[in-house]
């Protein structure tokens, strides 16, 4: 069946043909997911909810556009959403070894000033498998703008409306994230030399 056959059906709310798009996109928009996600049983969960949304919200597809671009544009917001109601009462985000981060509207802003997190120049390629690994040994603020913005290039504009943070709050997570991945394969590295990988 097309795509486009898909769409149709979806619209007219078919089960067969939301059971199509789902196995059609499964994949692509679980590894969106997985990276926005502490645990793959998180990542299935704004997987899911993401789907559900897209199955709601089908009608306003107009078929402009790429409709690939609209679902992950639905889905990037799912797992925002998700992330946005695990925030506790003072508004801290929890890490993935489930200890409190420091507020993000916190942190030393004489450091960021004097260009201590300057932005890294990464001397190895890594594939996507190998990022999503570094990026889940990143505090989930950080992680959340880096893949915003580097992997889903949004501005620090739009972040801060996303996340409700201040765009330089913004600007150090994306800084903050380059360093802590630069850190993280360079220590890899030197592993991996040292045990002659």
């Amino acid at each position: 069946m097309q795509l486009d056959q898909i769409i149709r059906g979806c619209k007219k709310q078919k089960a067969d043909c939301q059971k199509l798009l789902y196995q059609q996109y499964f994949s692509v928009f679980l590894s969106i997911c997985t990276r926005y996600g502490n645990t793959t049983e998180e990542a299935e969960e704004m997987l899911n909810n993401g789907f559900l949304k897209i199955f709601v919200h089908i009608h306003q597809f107009e078929n402009k556009g790429s409709f690939e671009g609209w679902m992950k544009k639905i889905m990037v917001n799912s797992c925002l959403d998700y992330l946005k109601s695990k925030q506790v009462k003072n508004h801290k985000y929890h890490s993935g070894n489930g200890k409190a981060e420091q507020d993000p509207e916190q942190f030393d802003r004489t450091l960021y000033e004097q260009n201590v997190y300057e932005e890294m120049e990464y001397e190895h390629k890594i594939n996507a498998e190998e990022l999503a690994l570094y990026l889940h040994g990143l505090p989930e603020m950080t992680r959340t703008v880096f893949n915003l913005f580097v992997l889903e290039e949004y501005s620090h504009k739009e972040i801060c409306s996303f996340l409700n943070i201040a765009e330089r709050t913004s600007q150090w997570h994306l800084s903050n994230a380059k360093k802590m991945l630069a850190d993280q394969i360079l220590k890899n590295r030197t592993v991996k030399k040292v045990i002659g990988l």
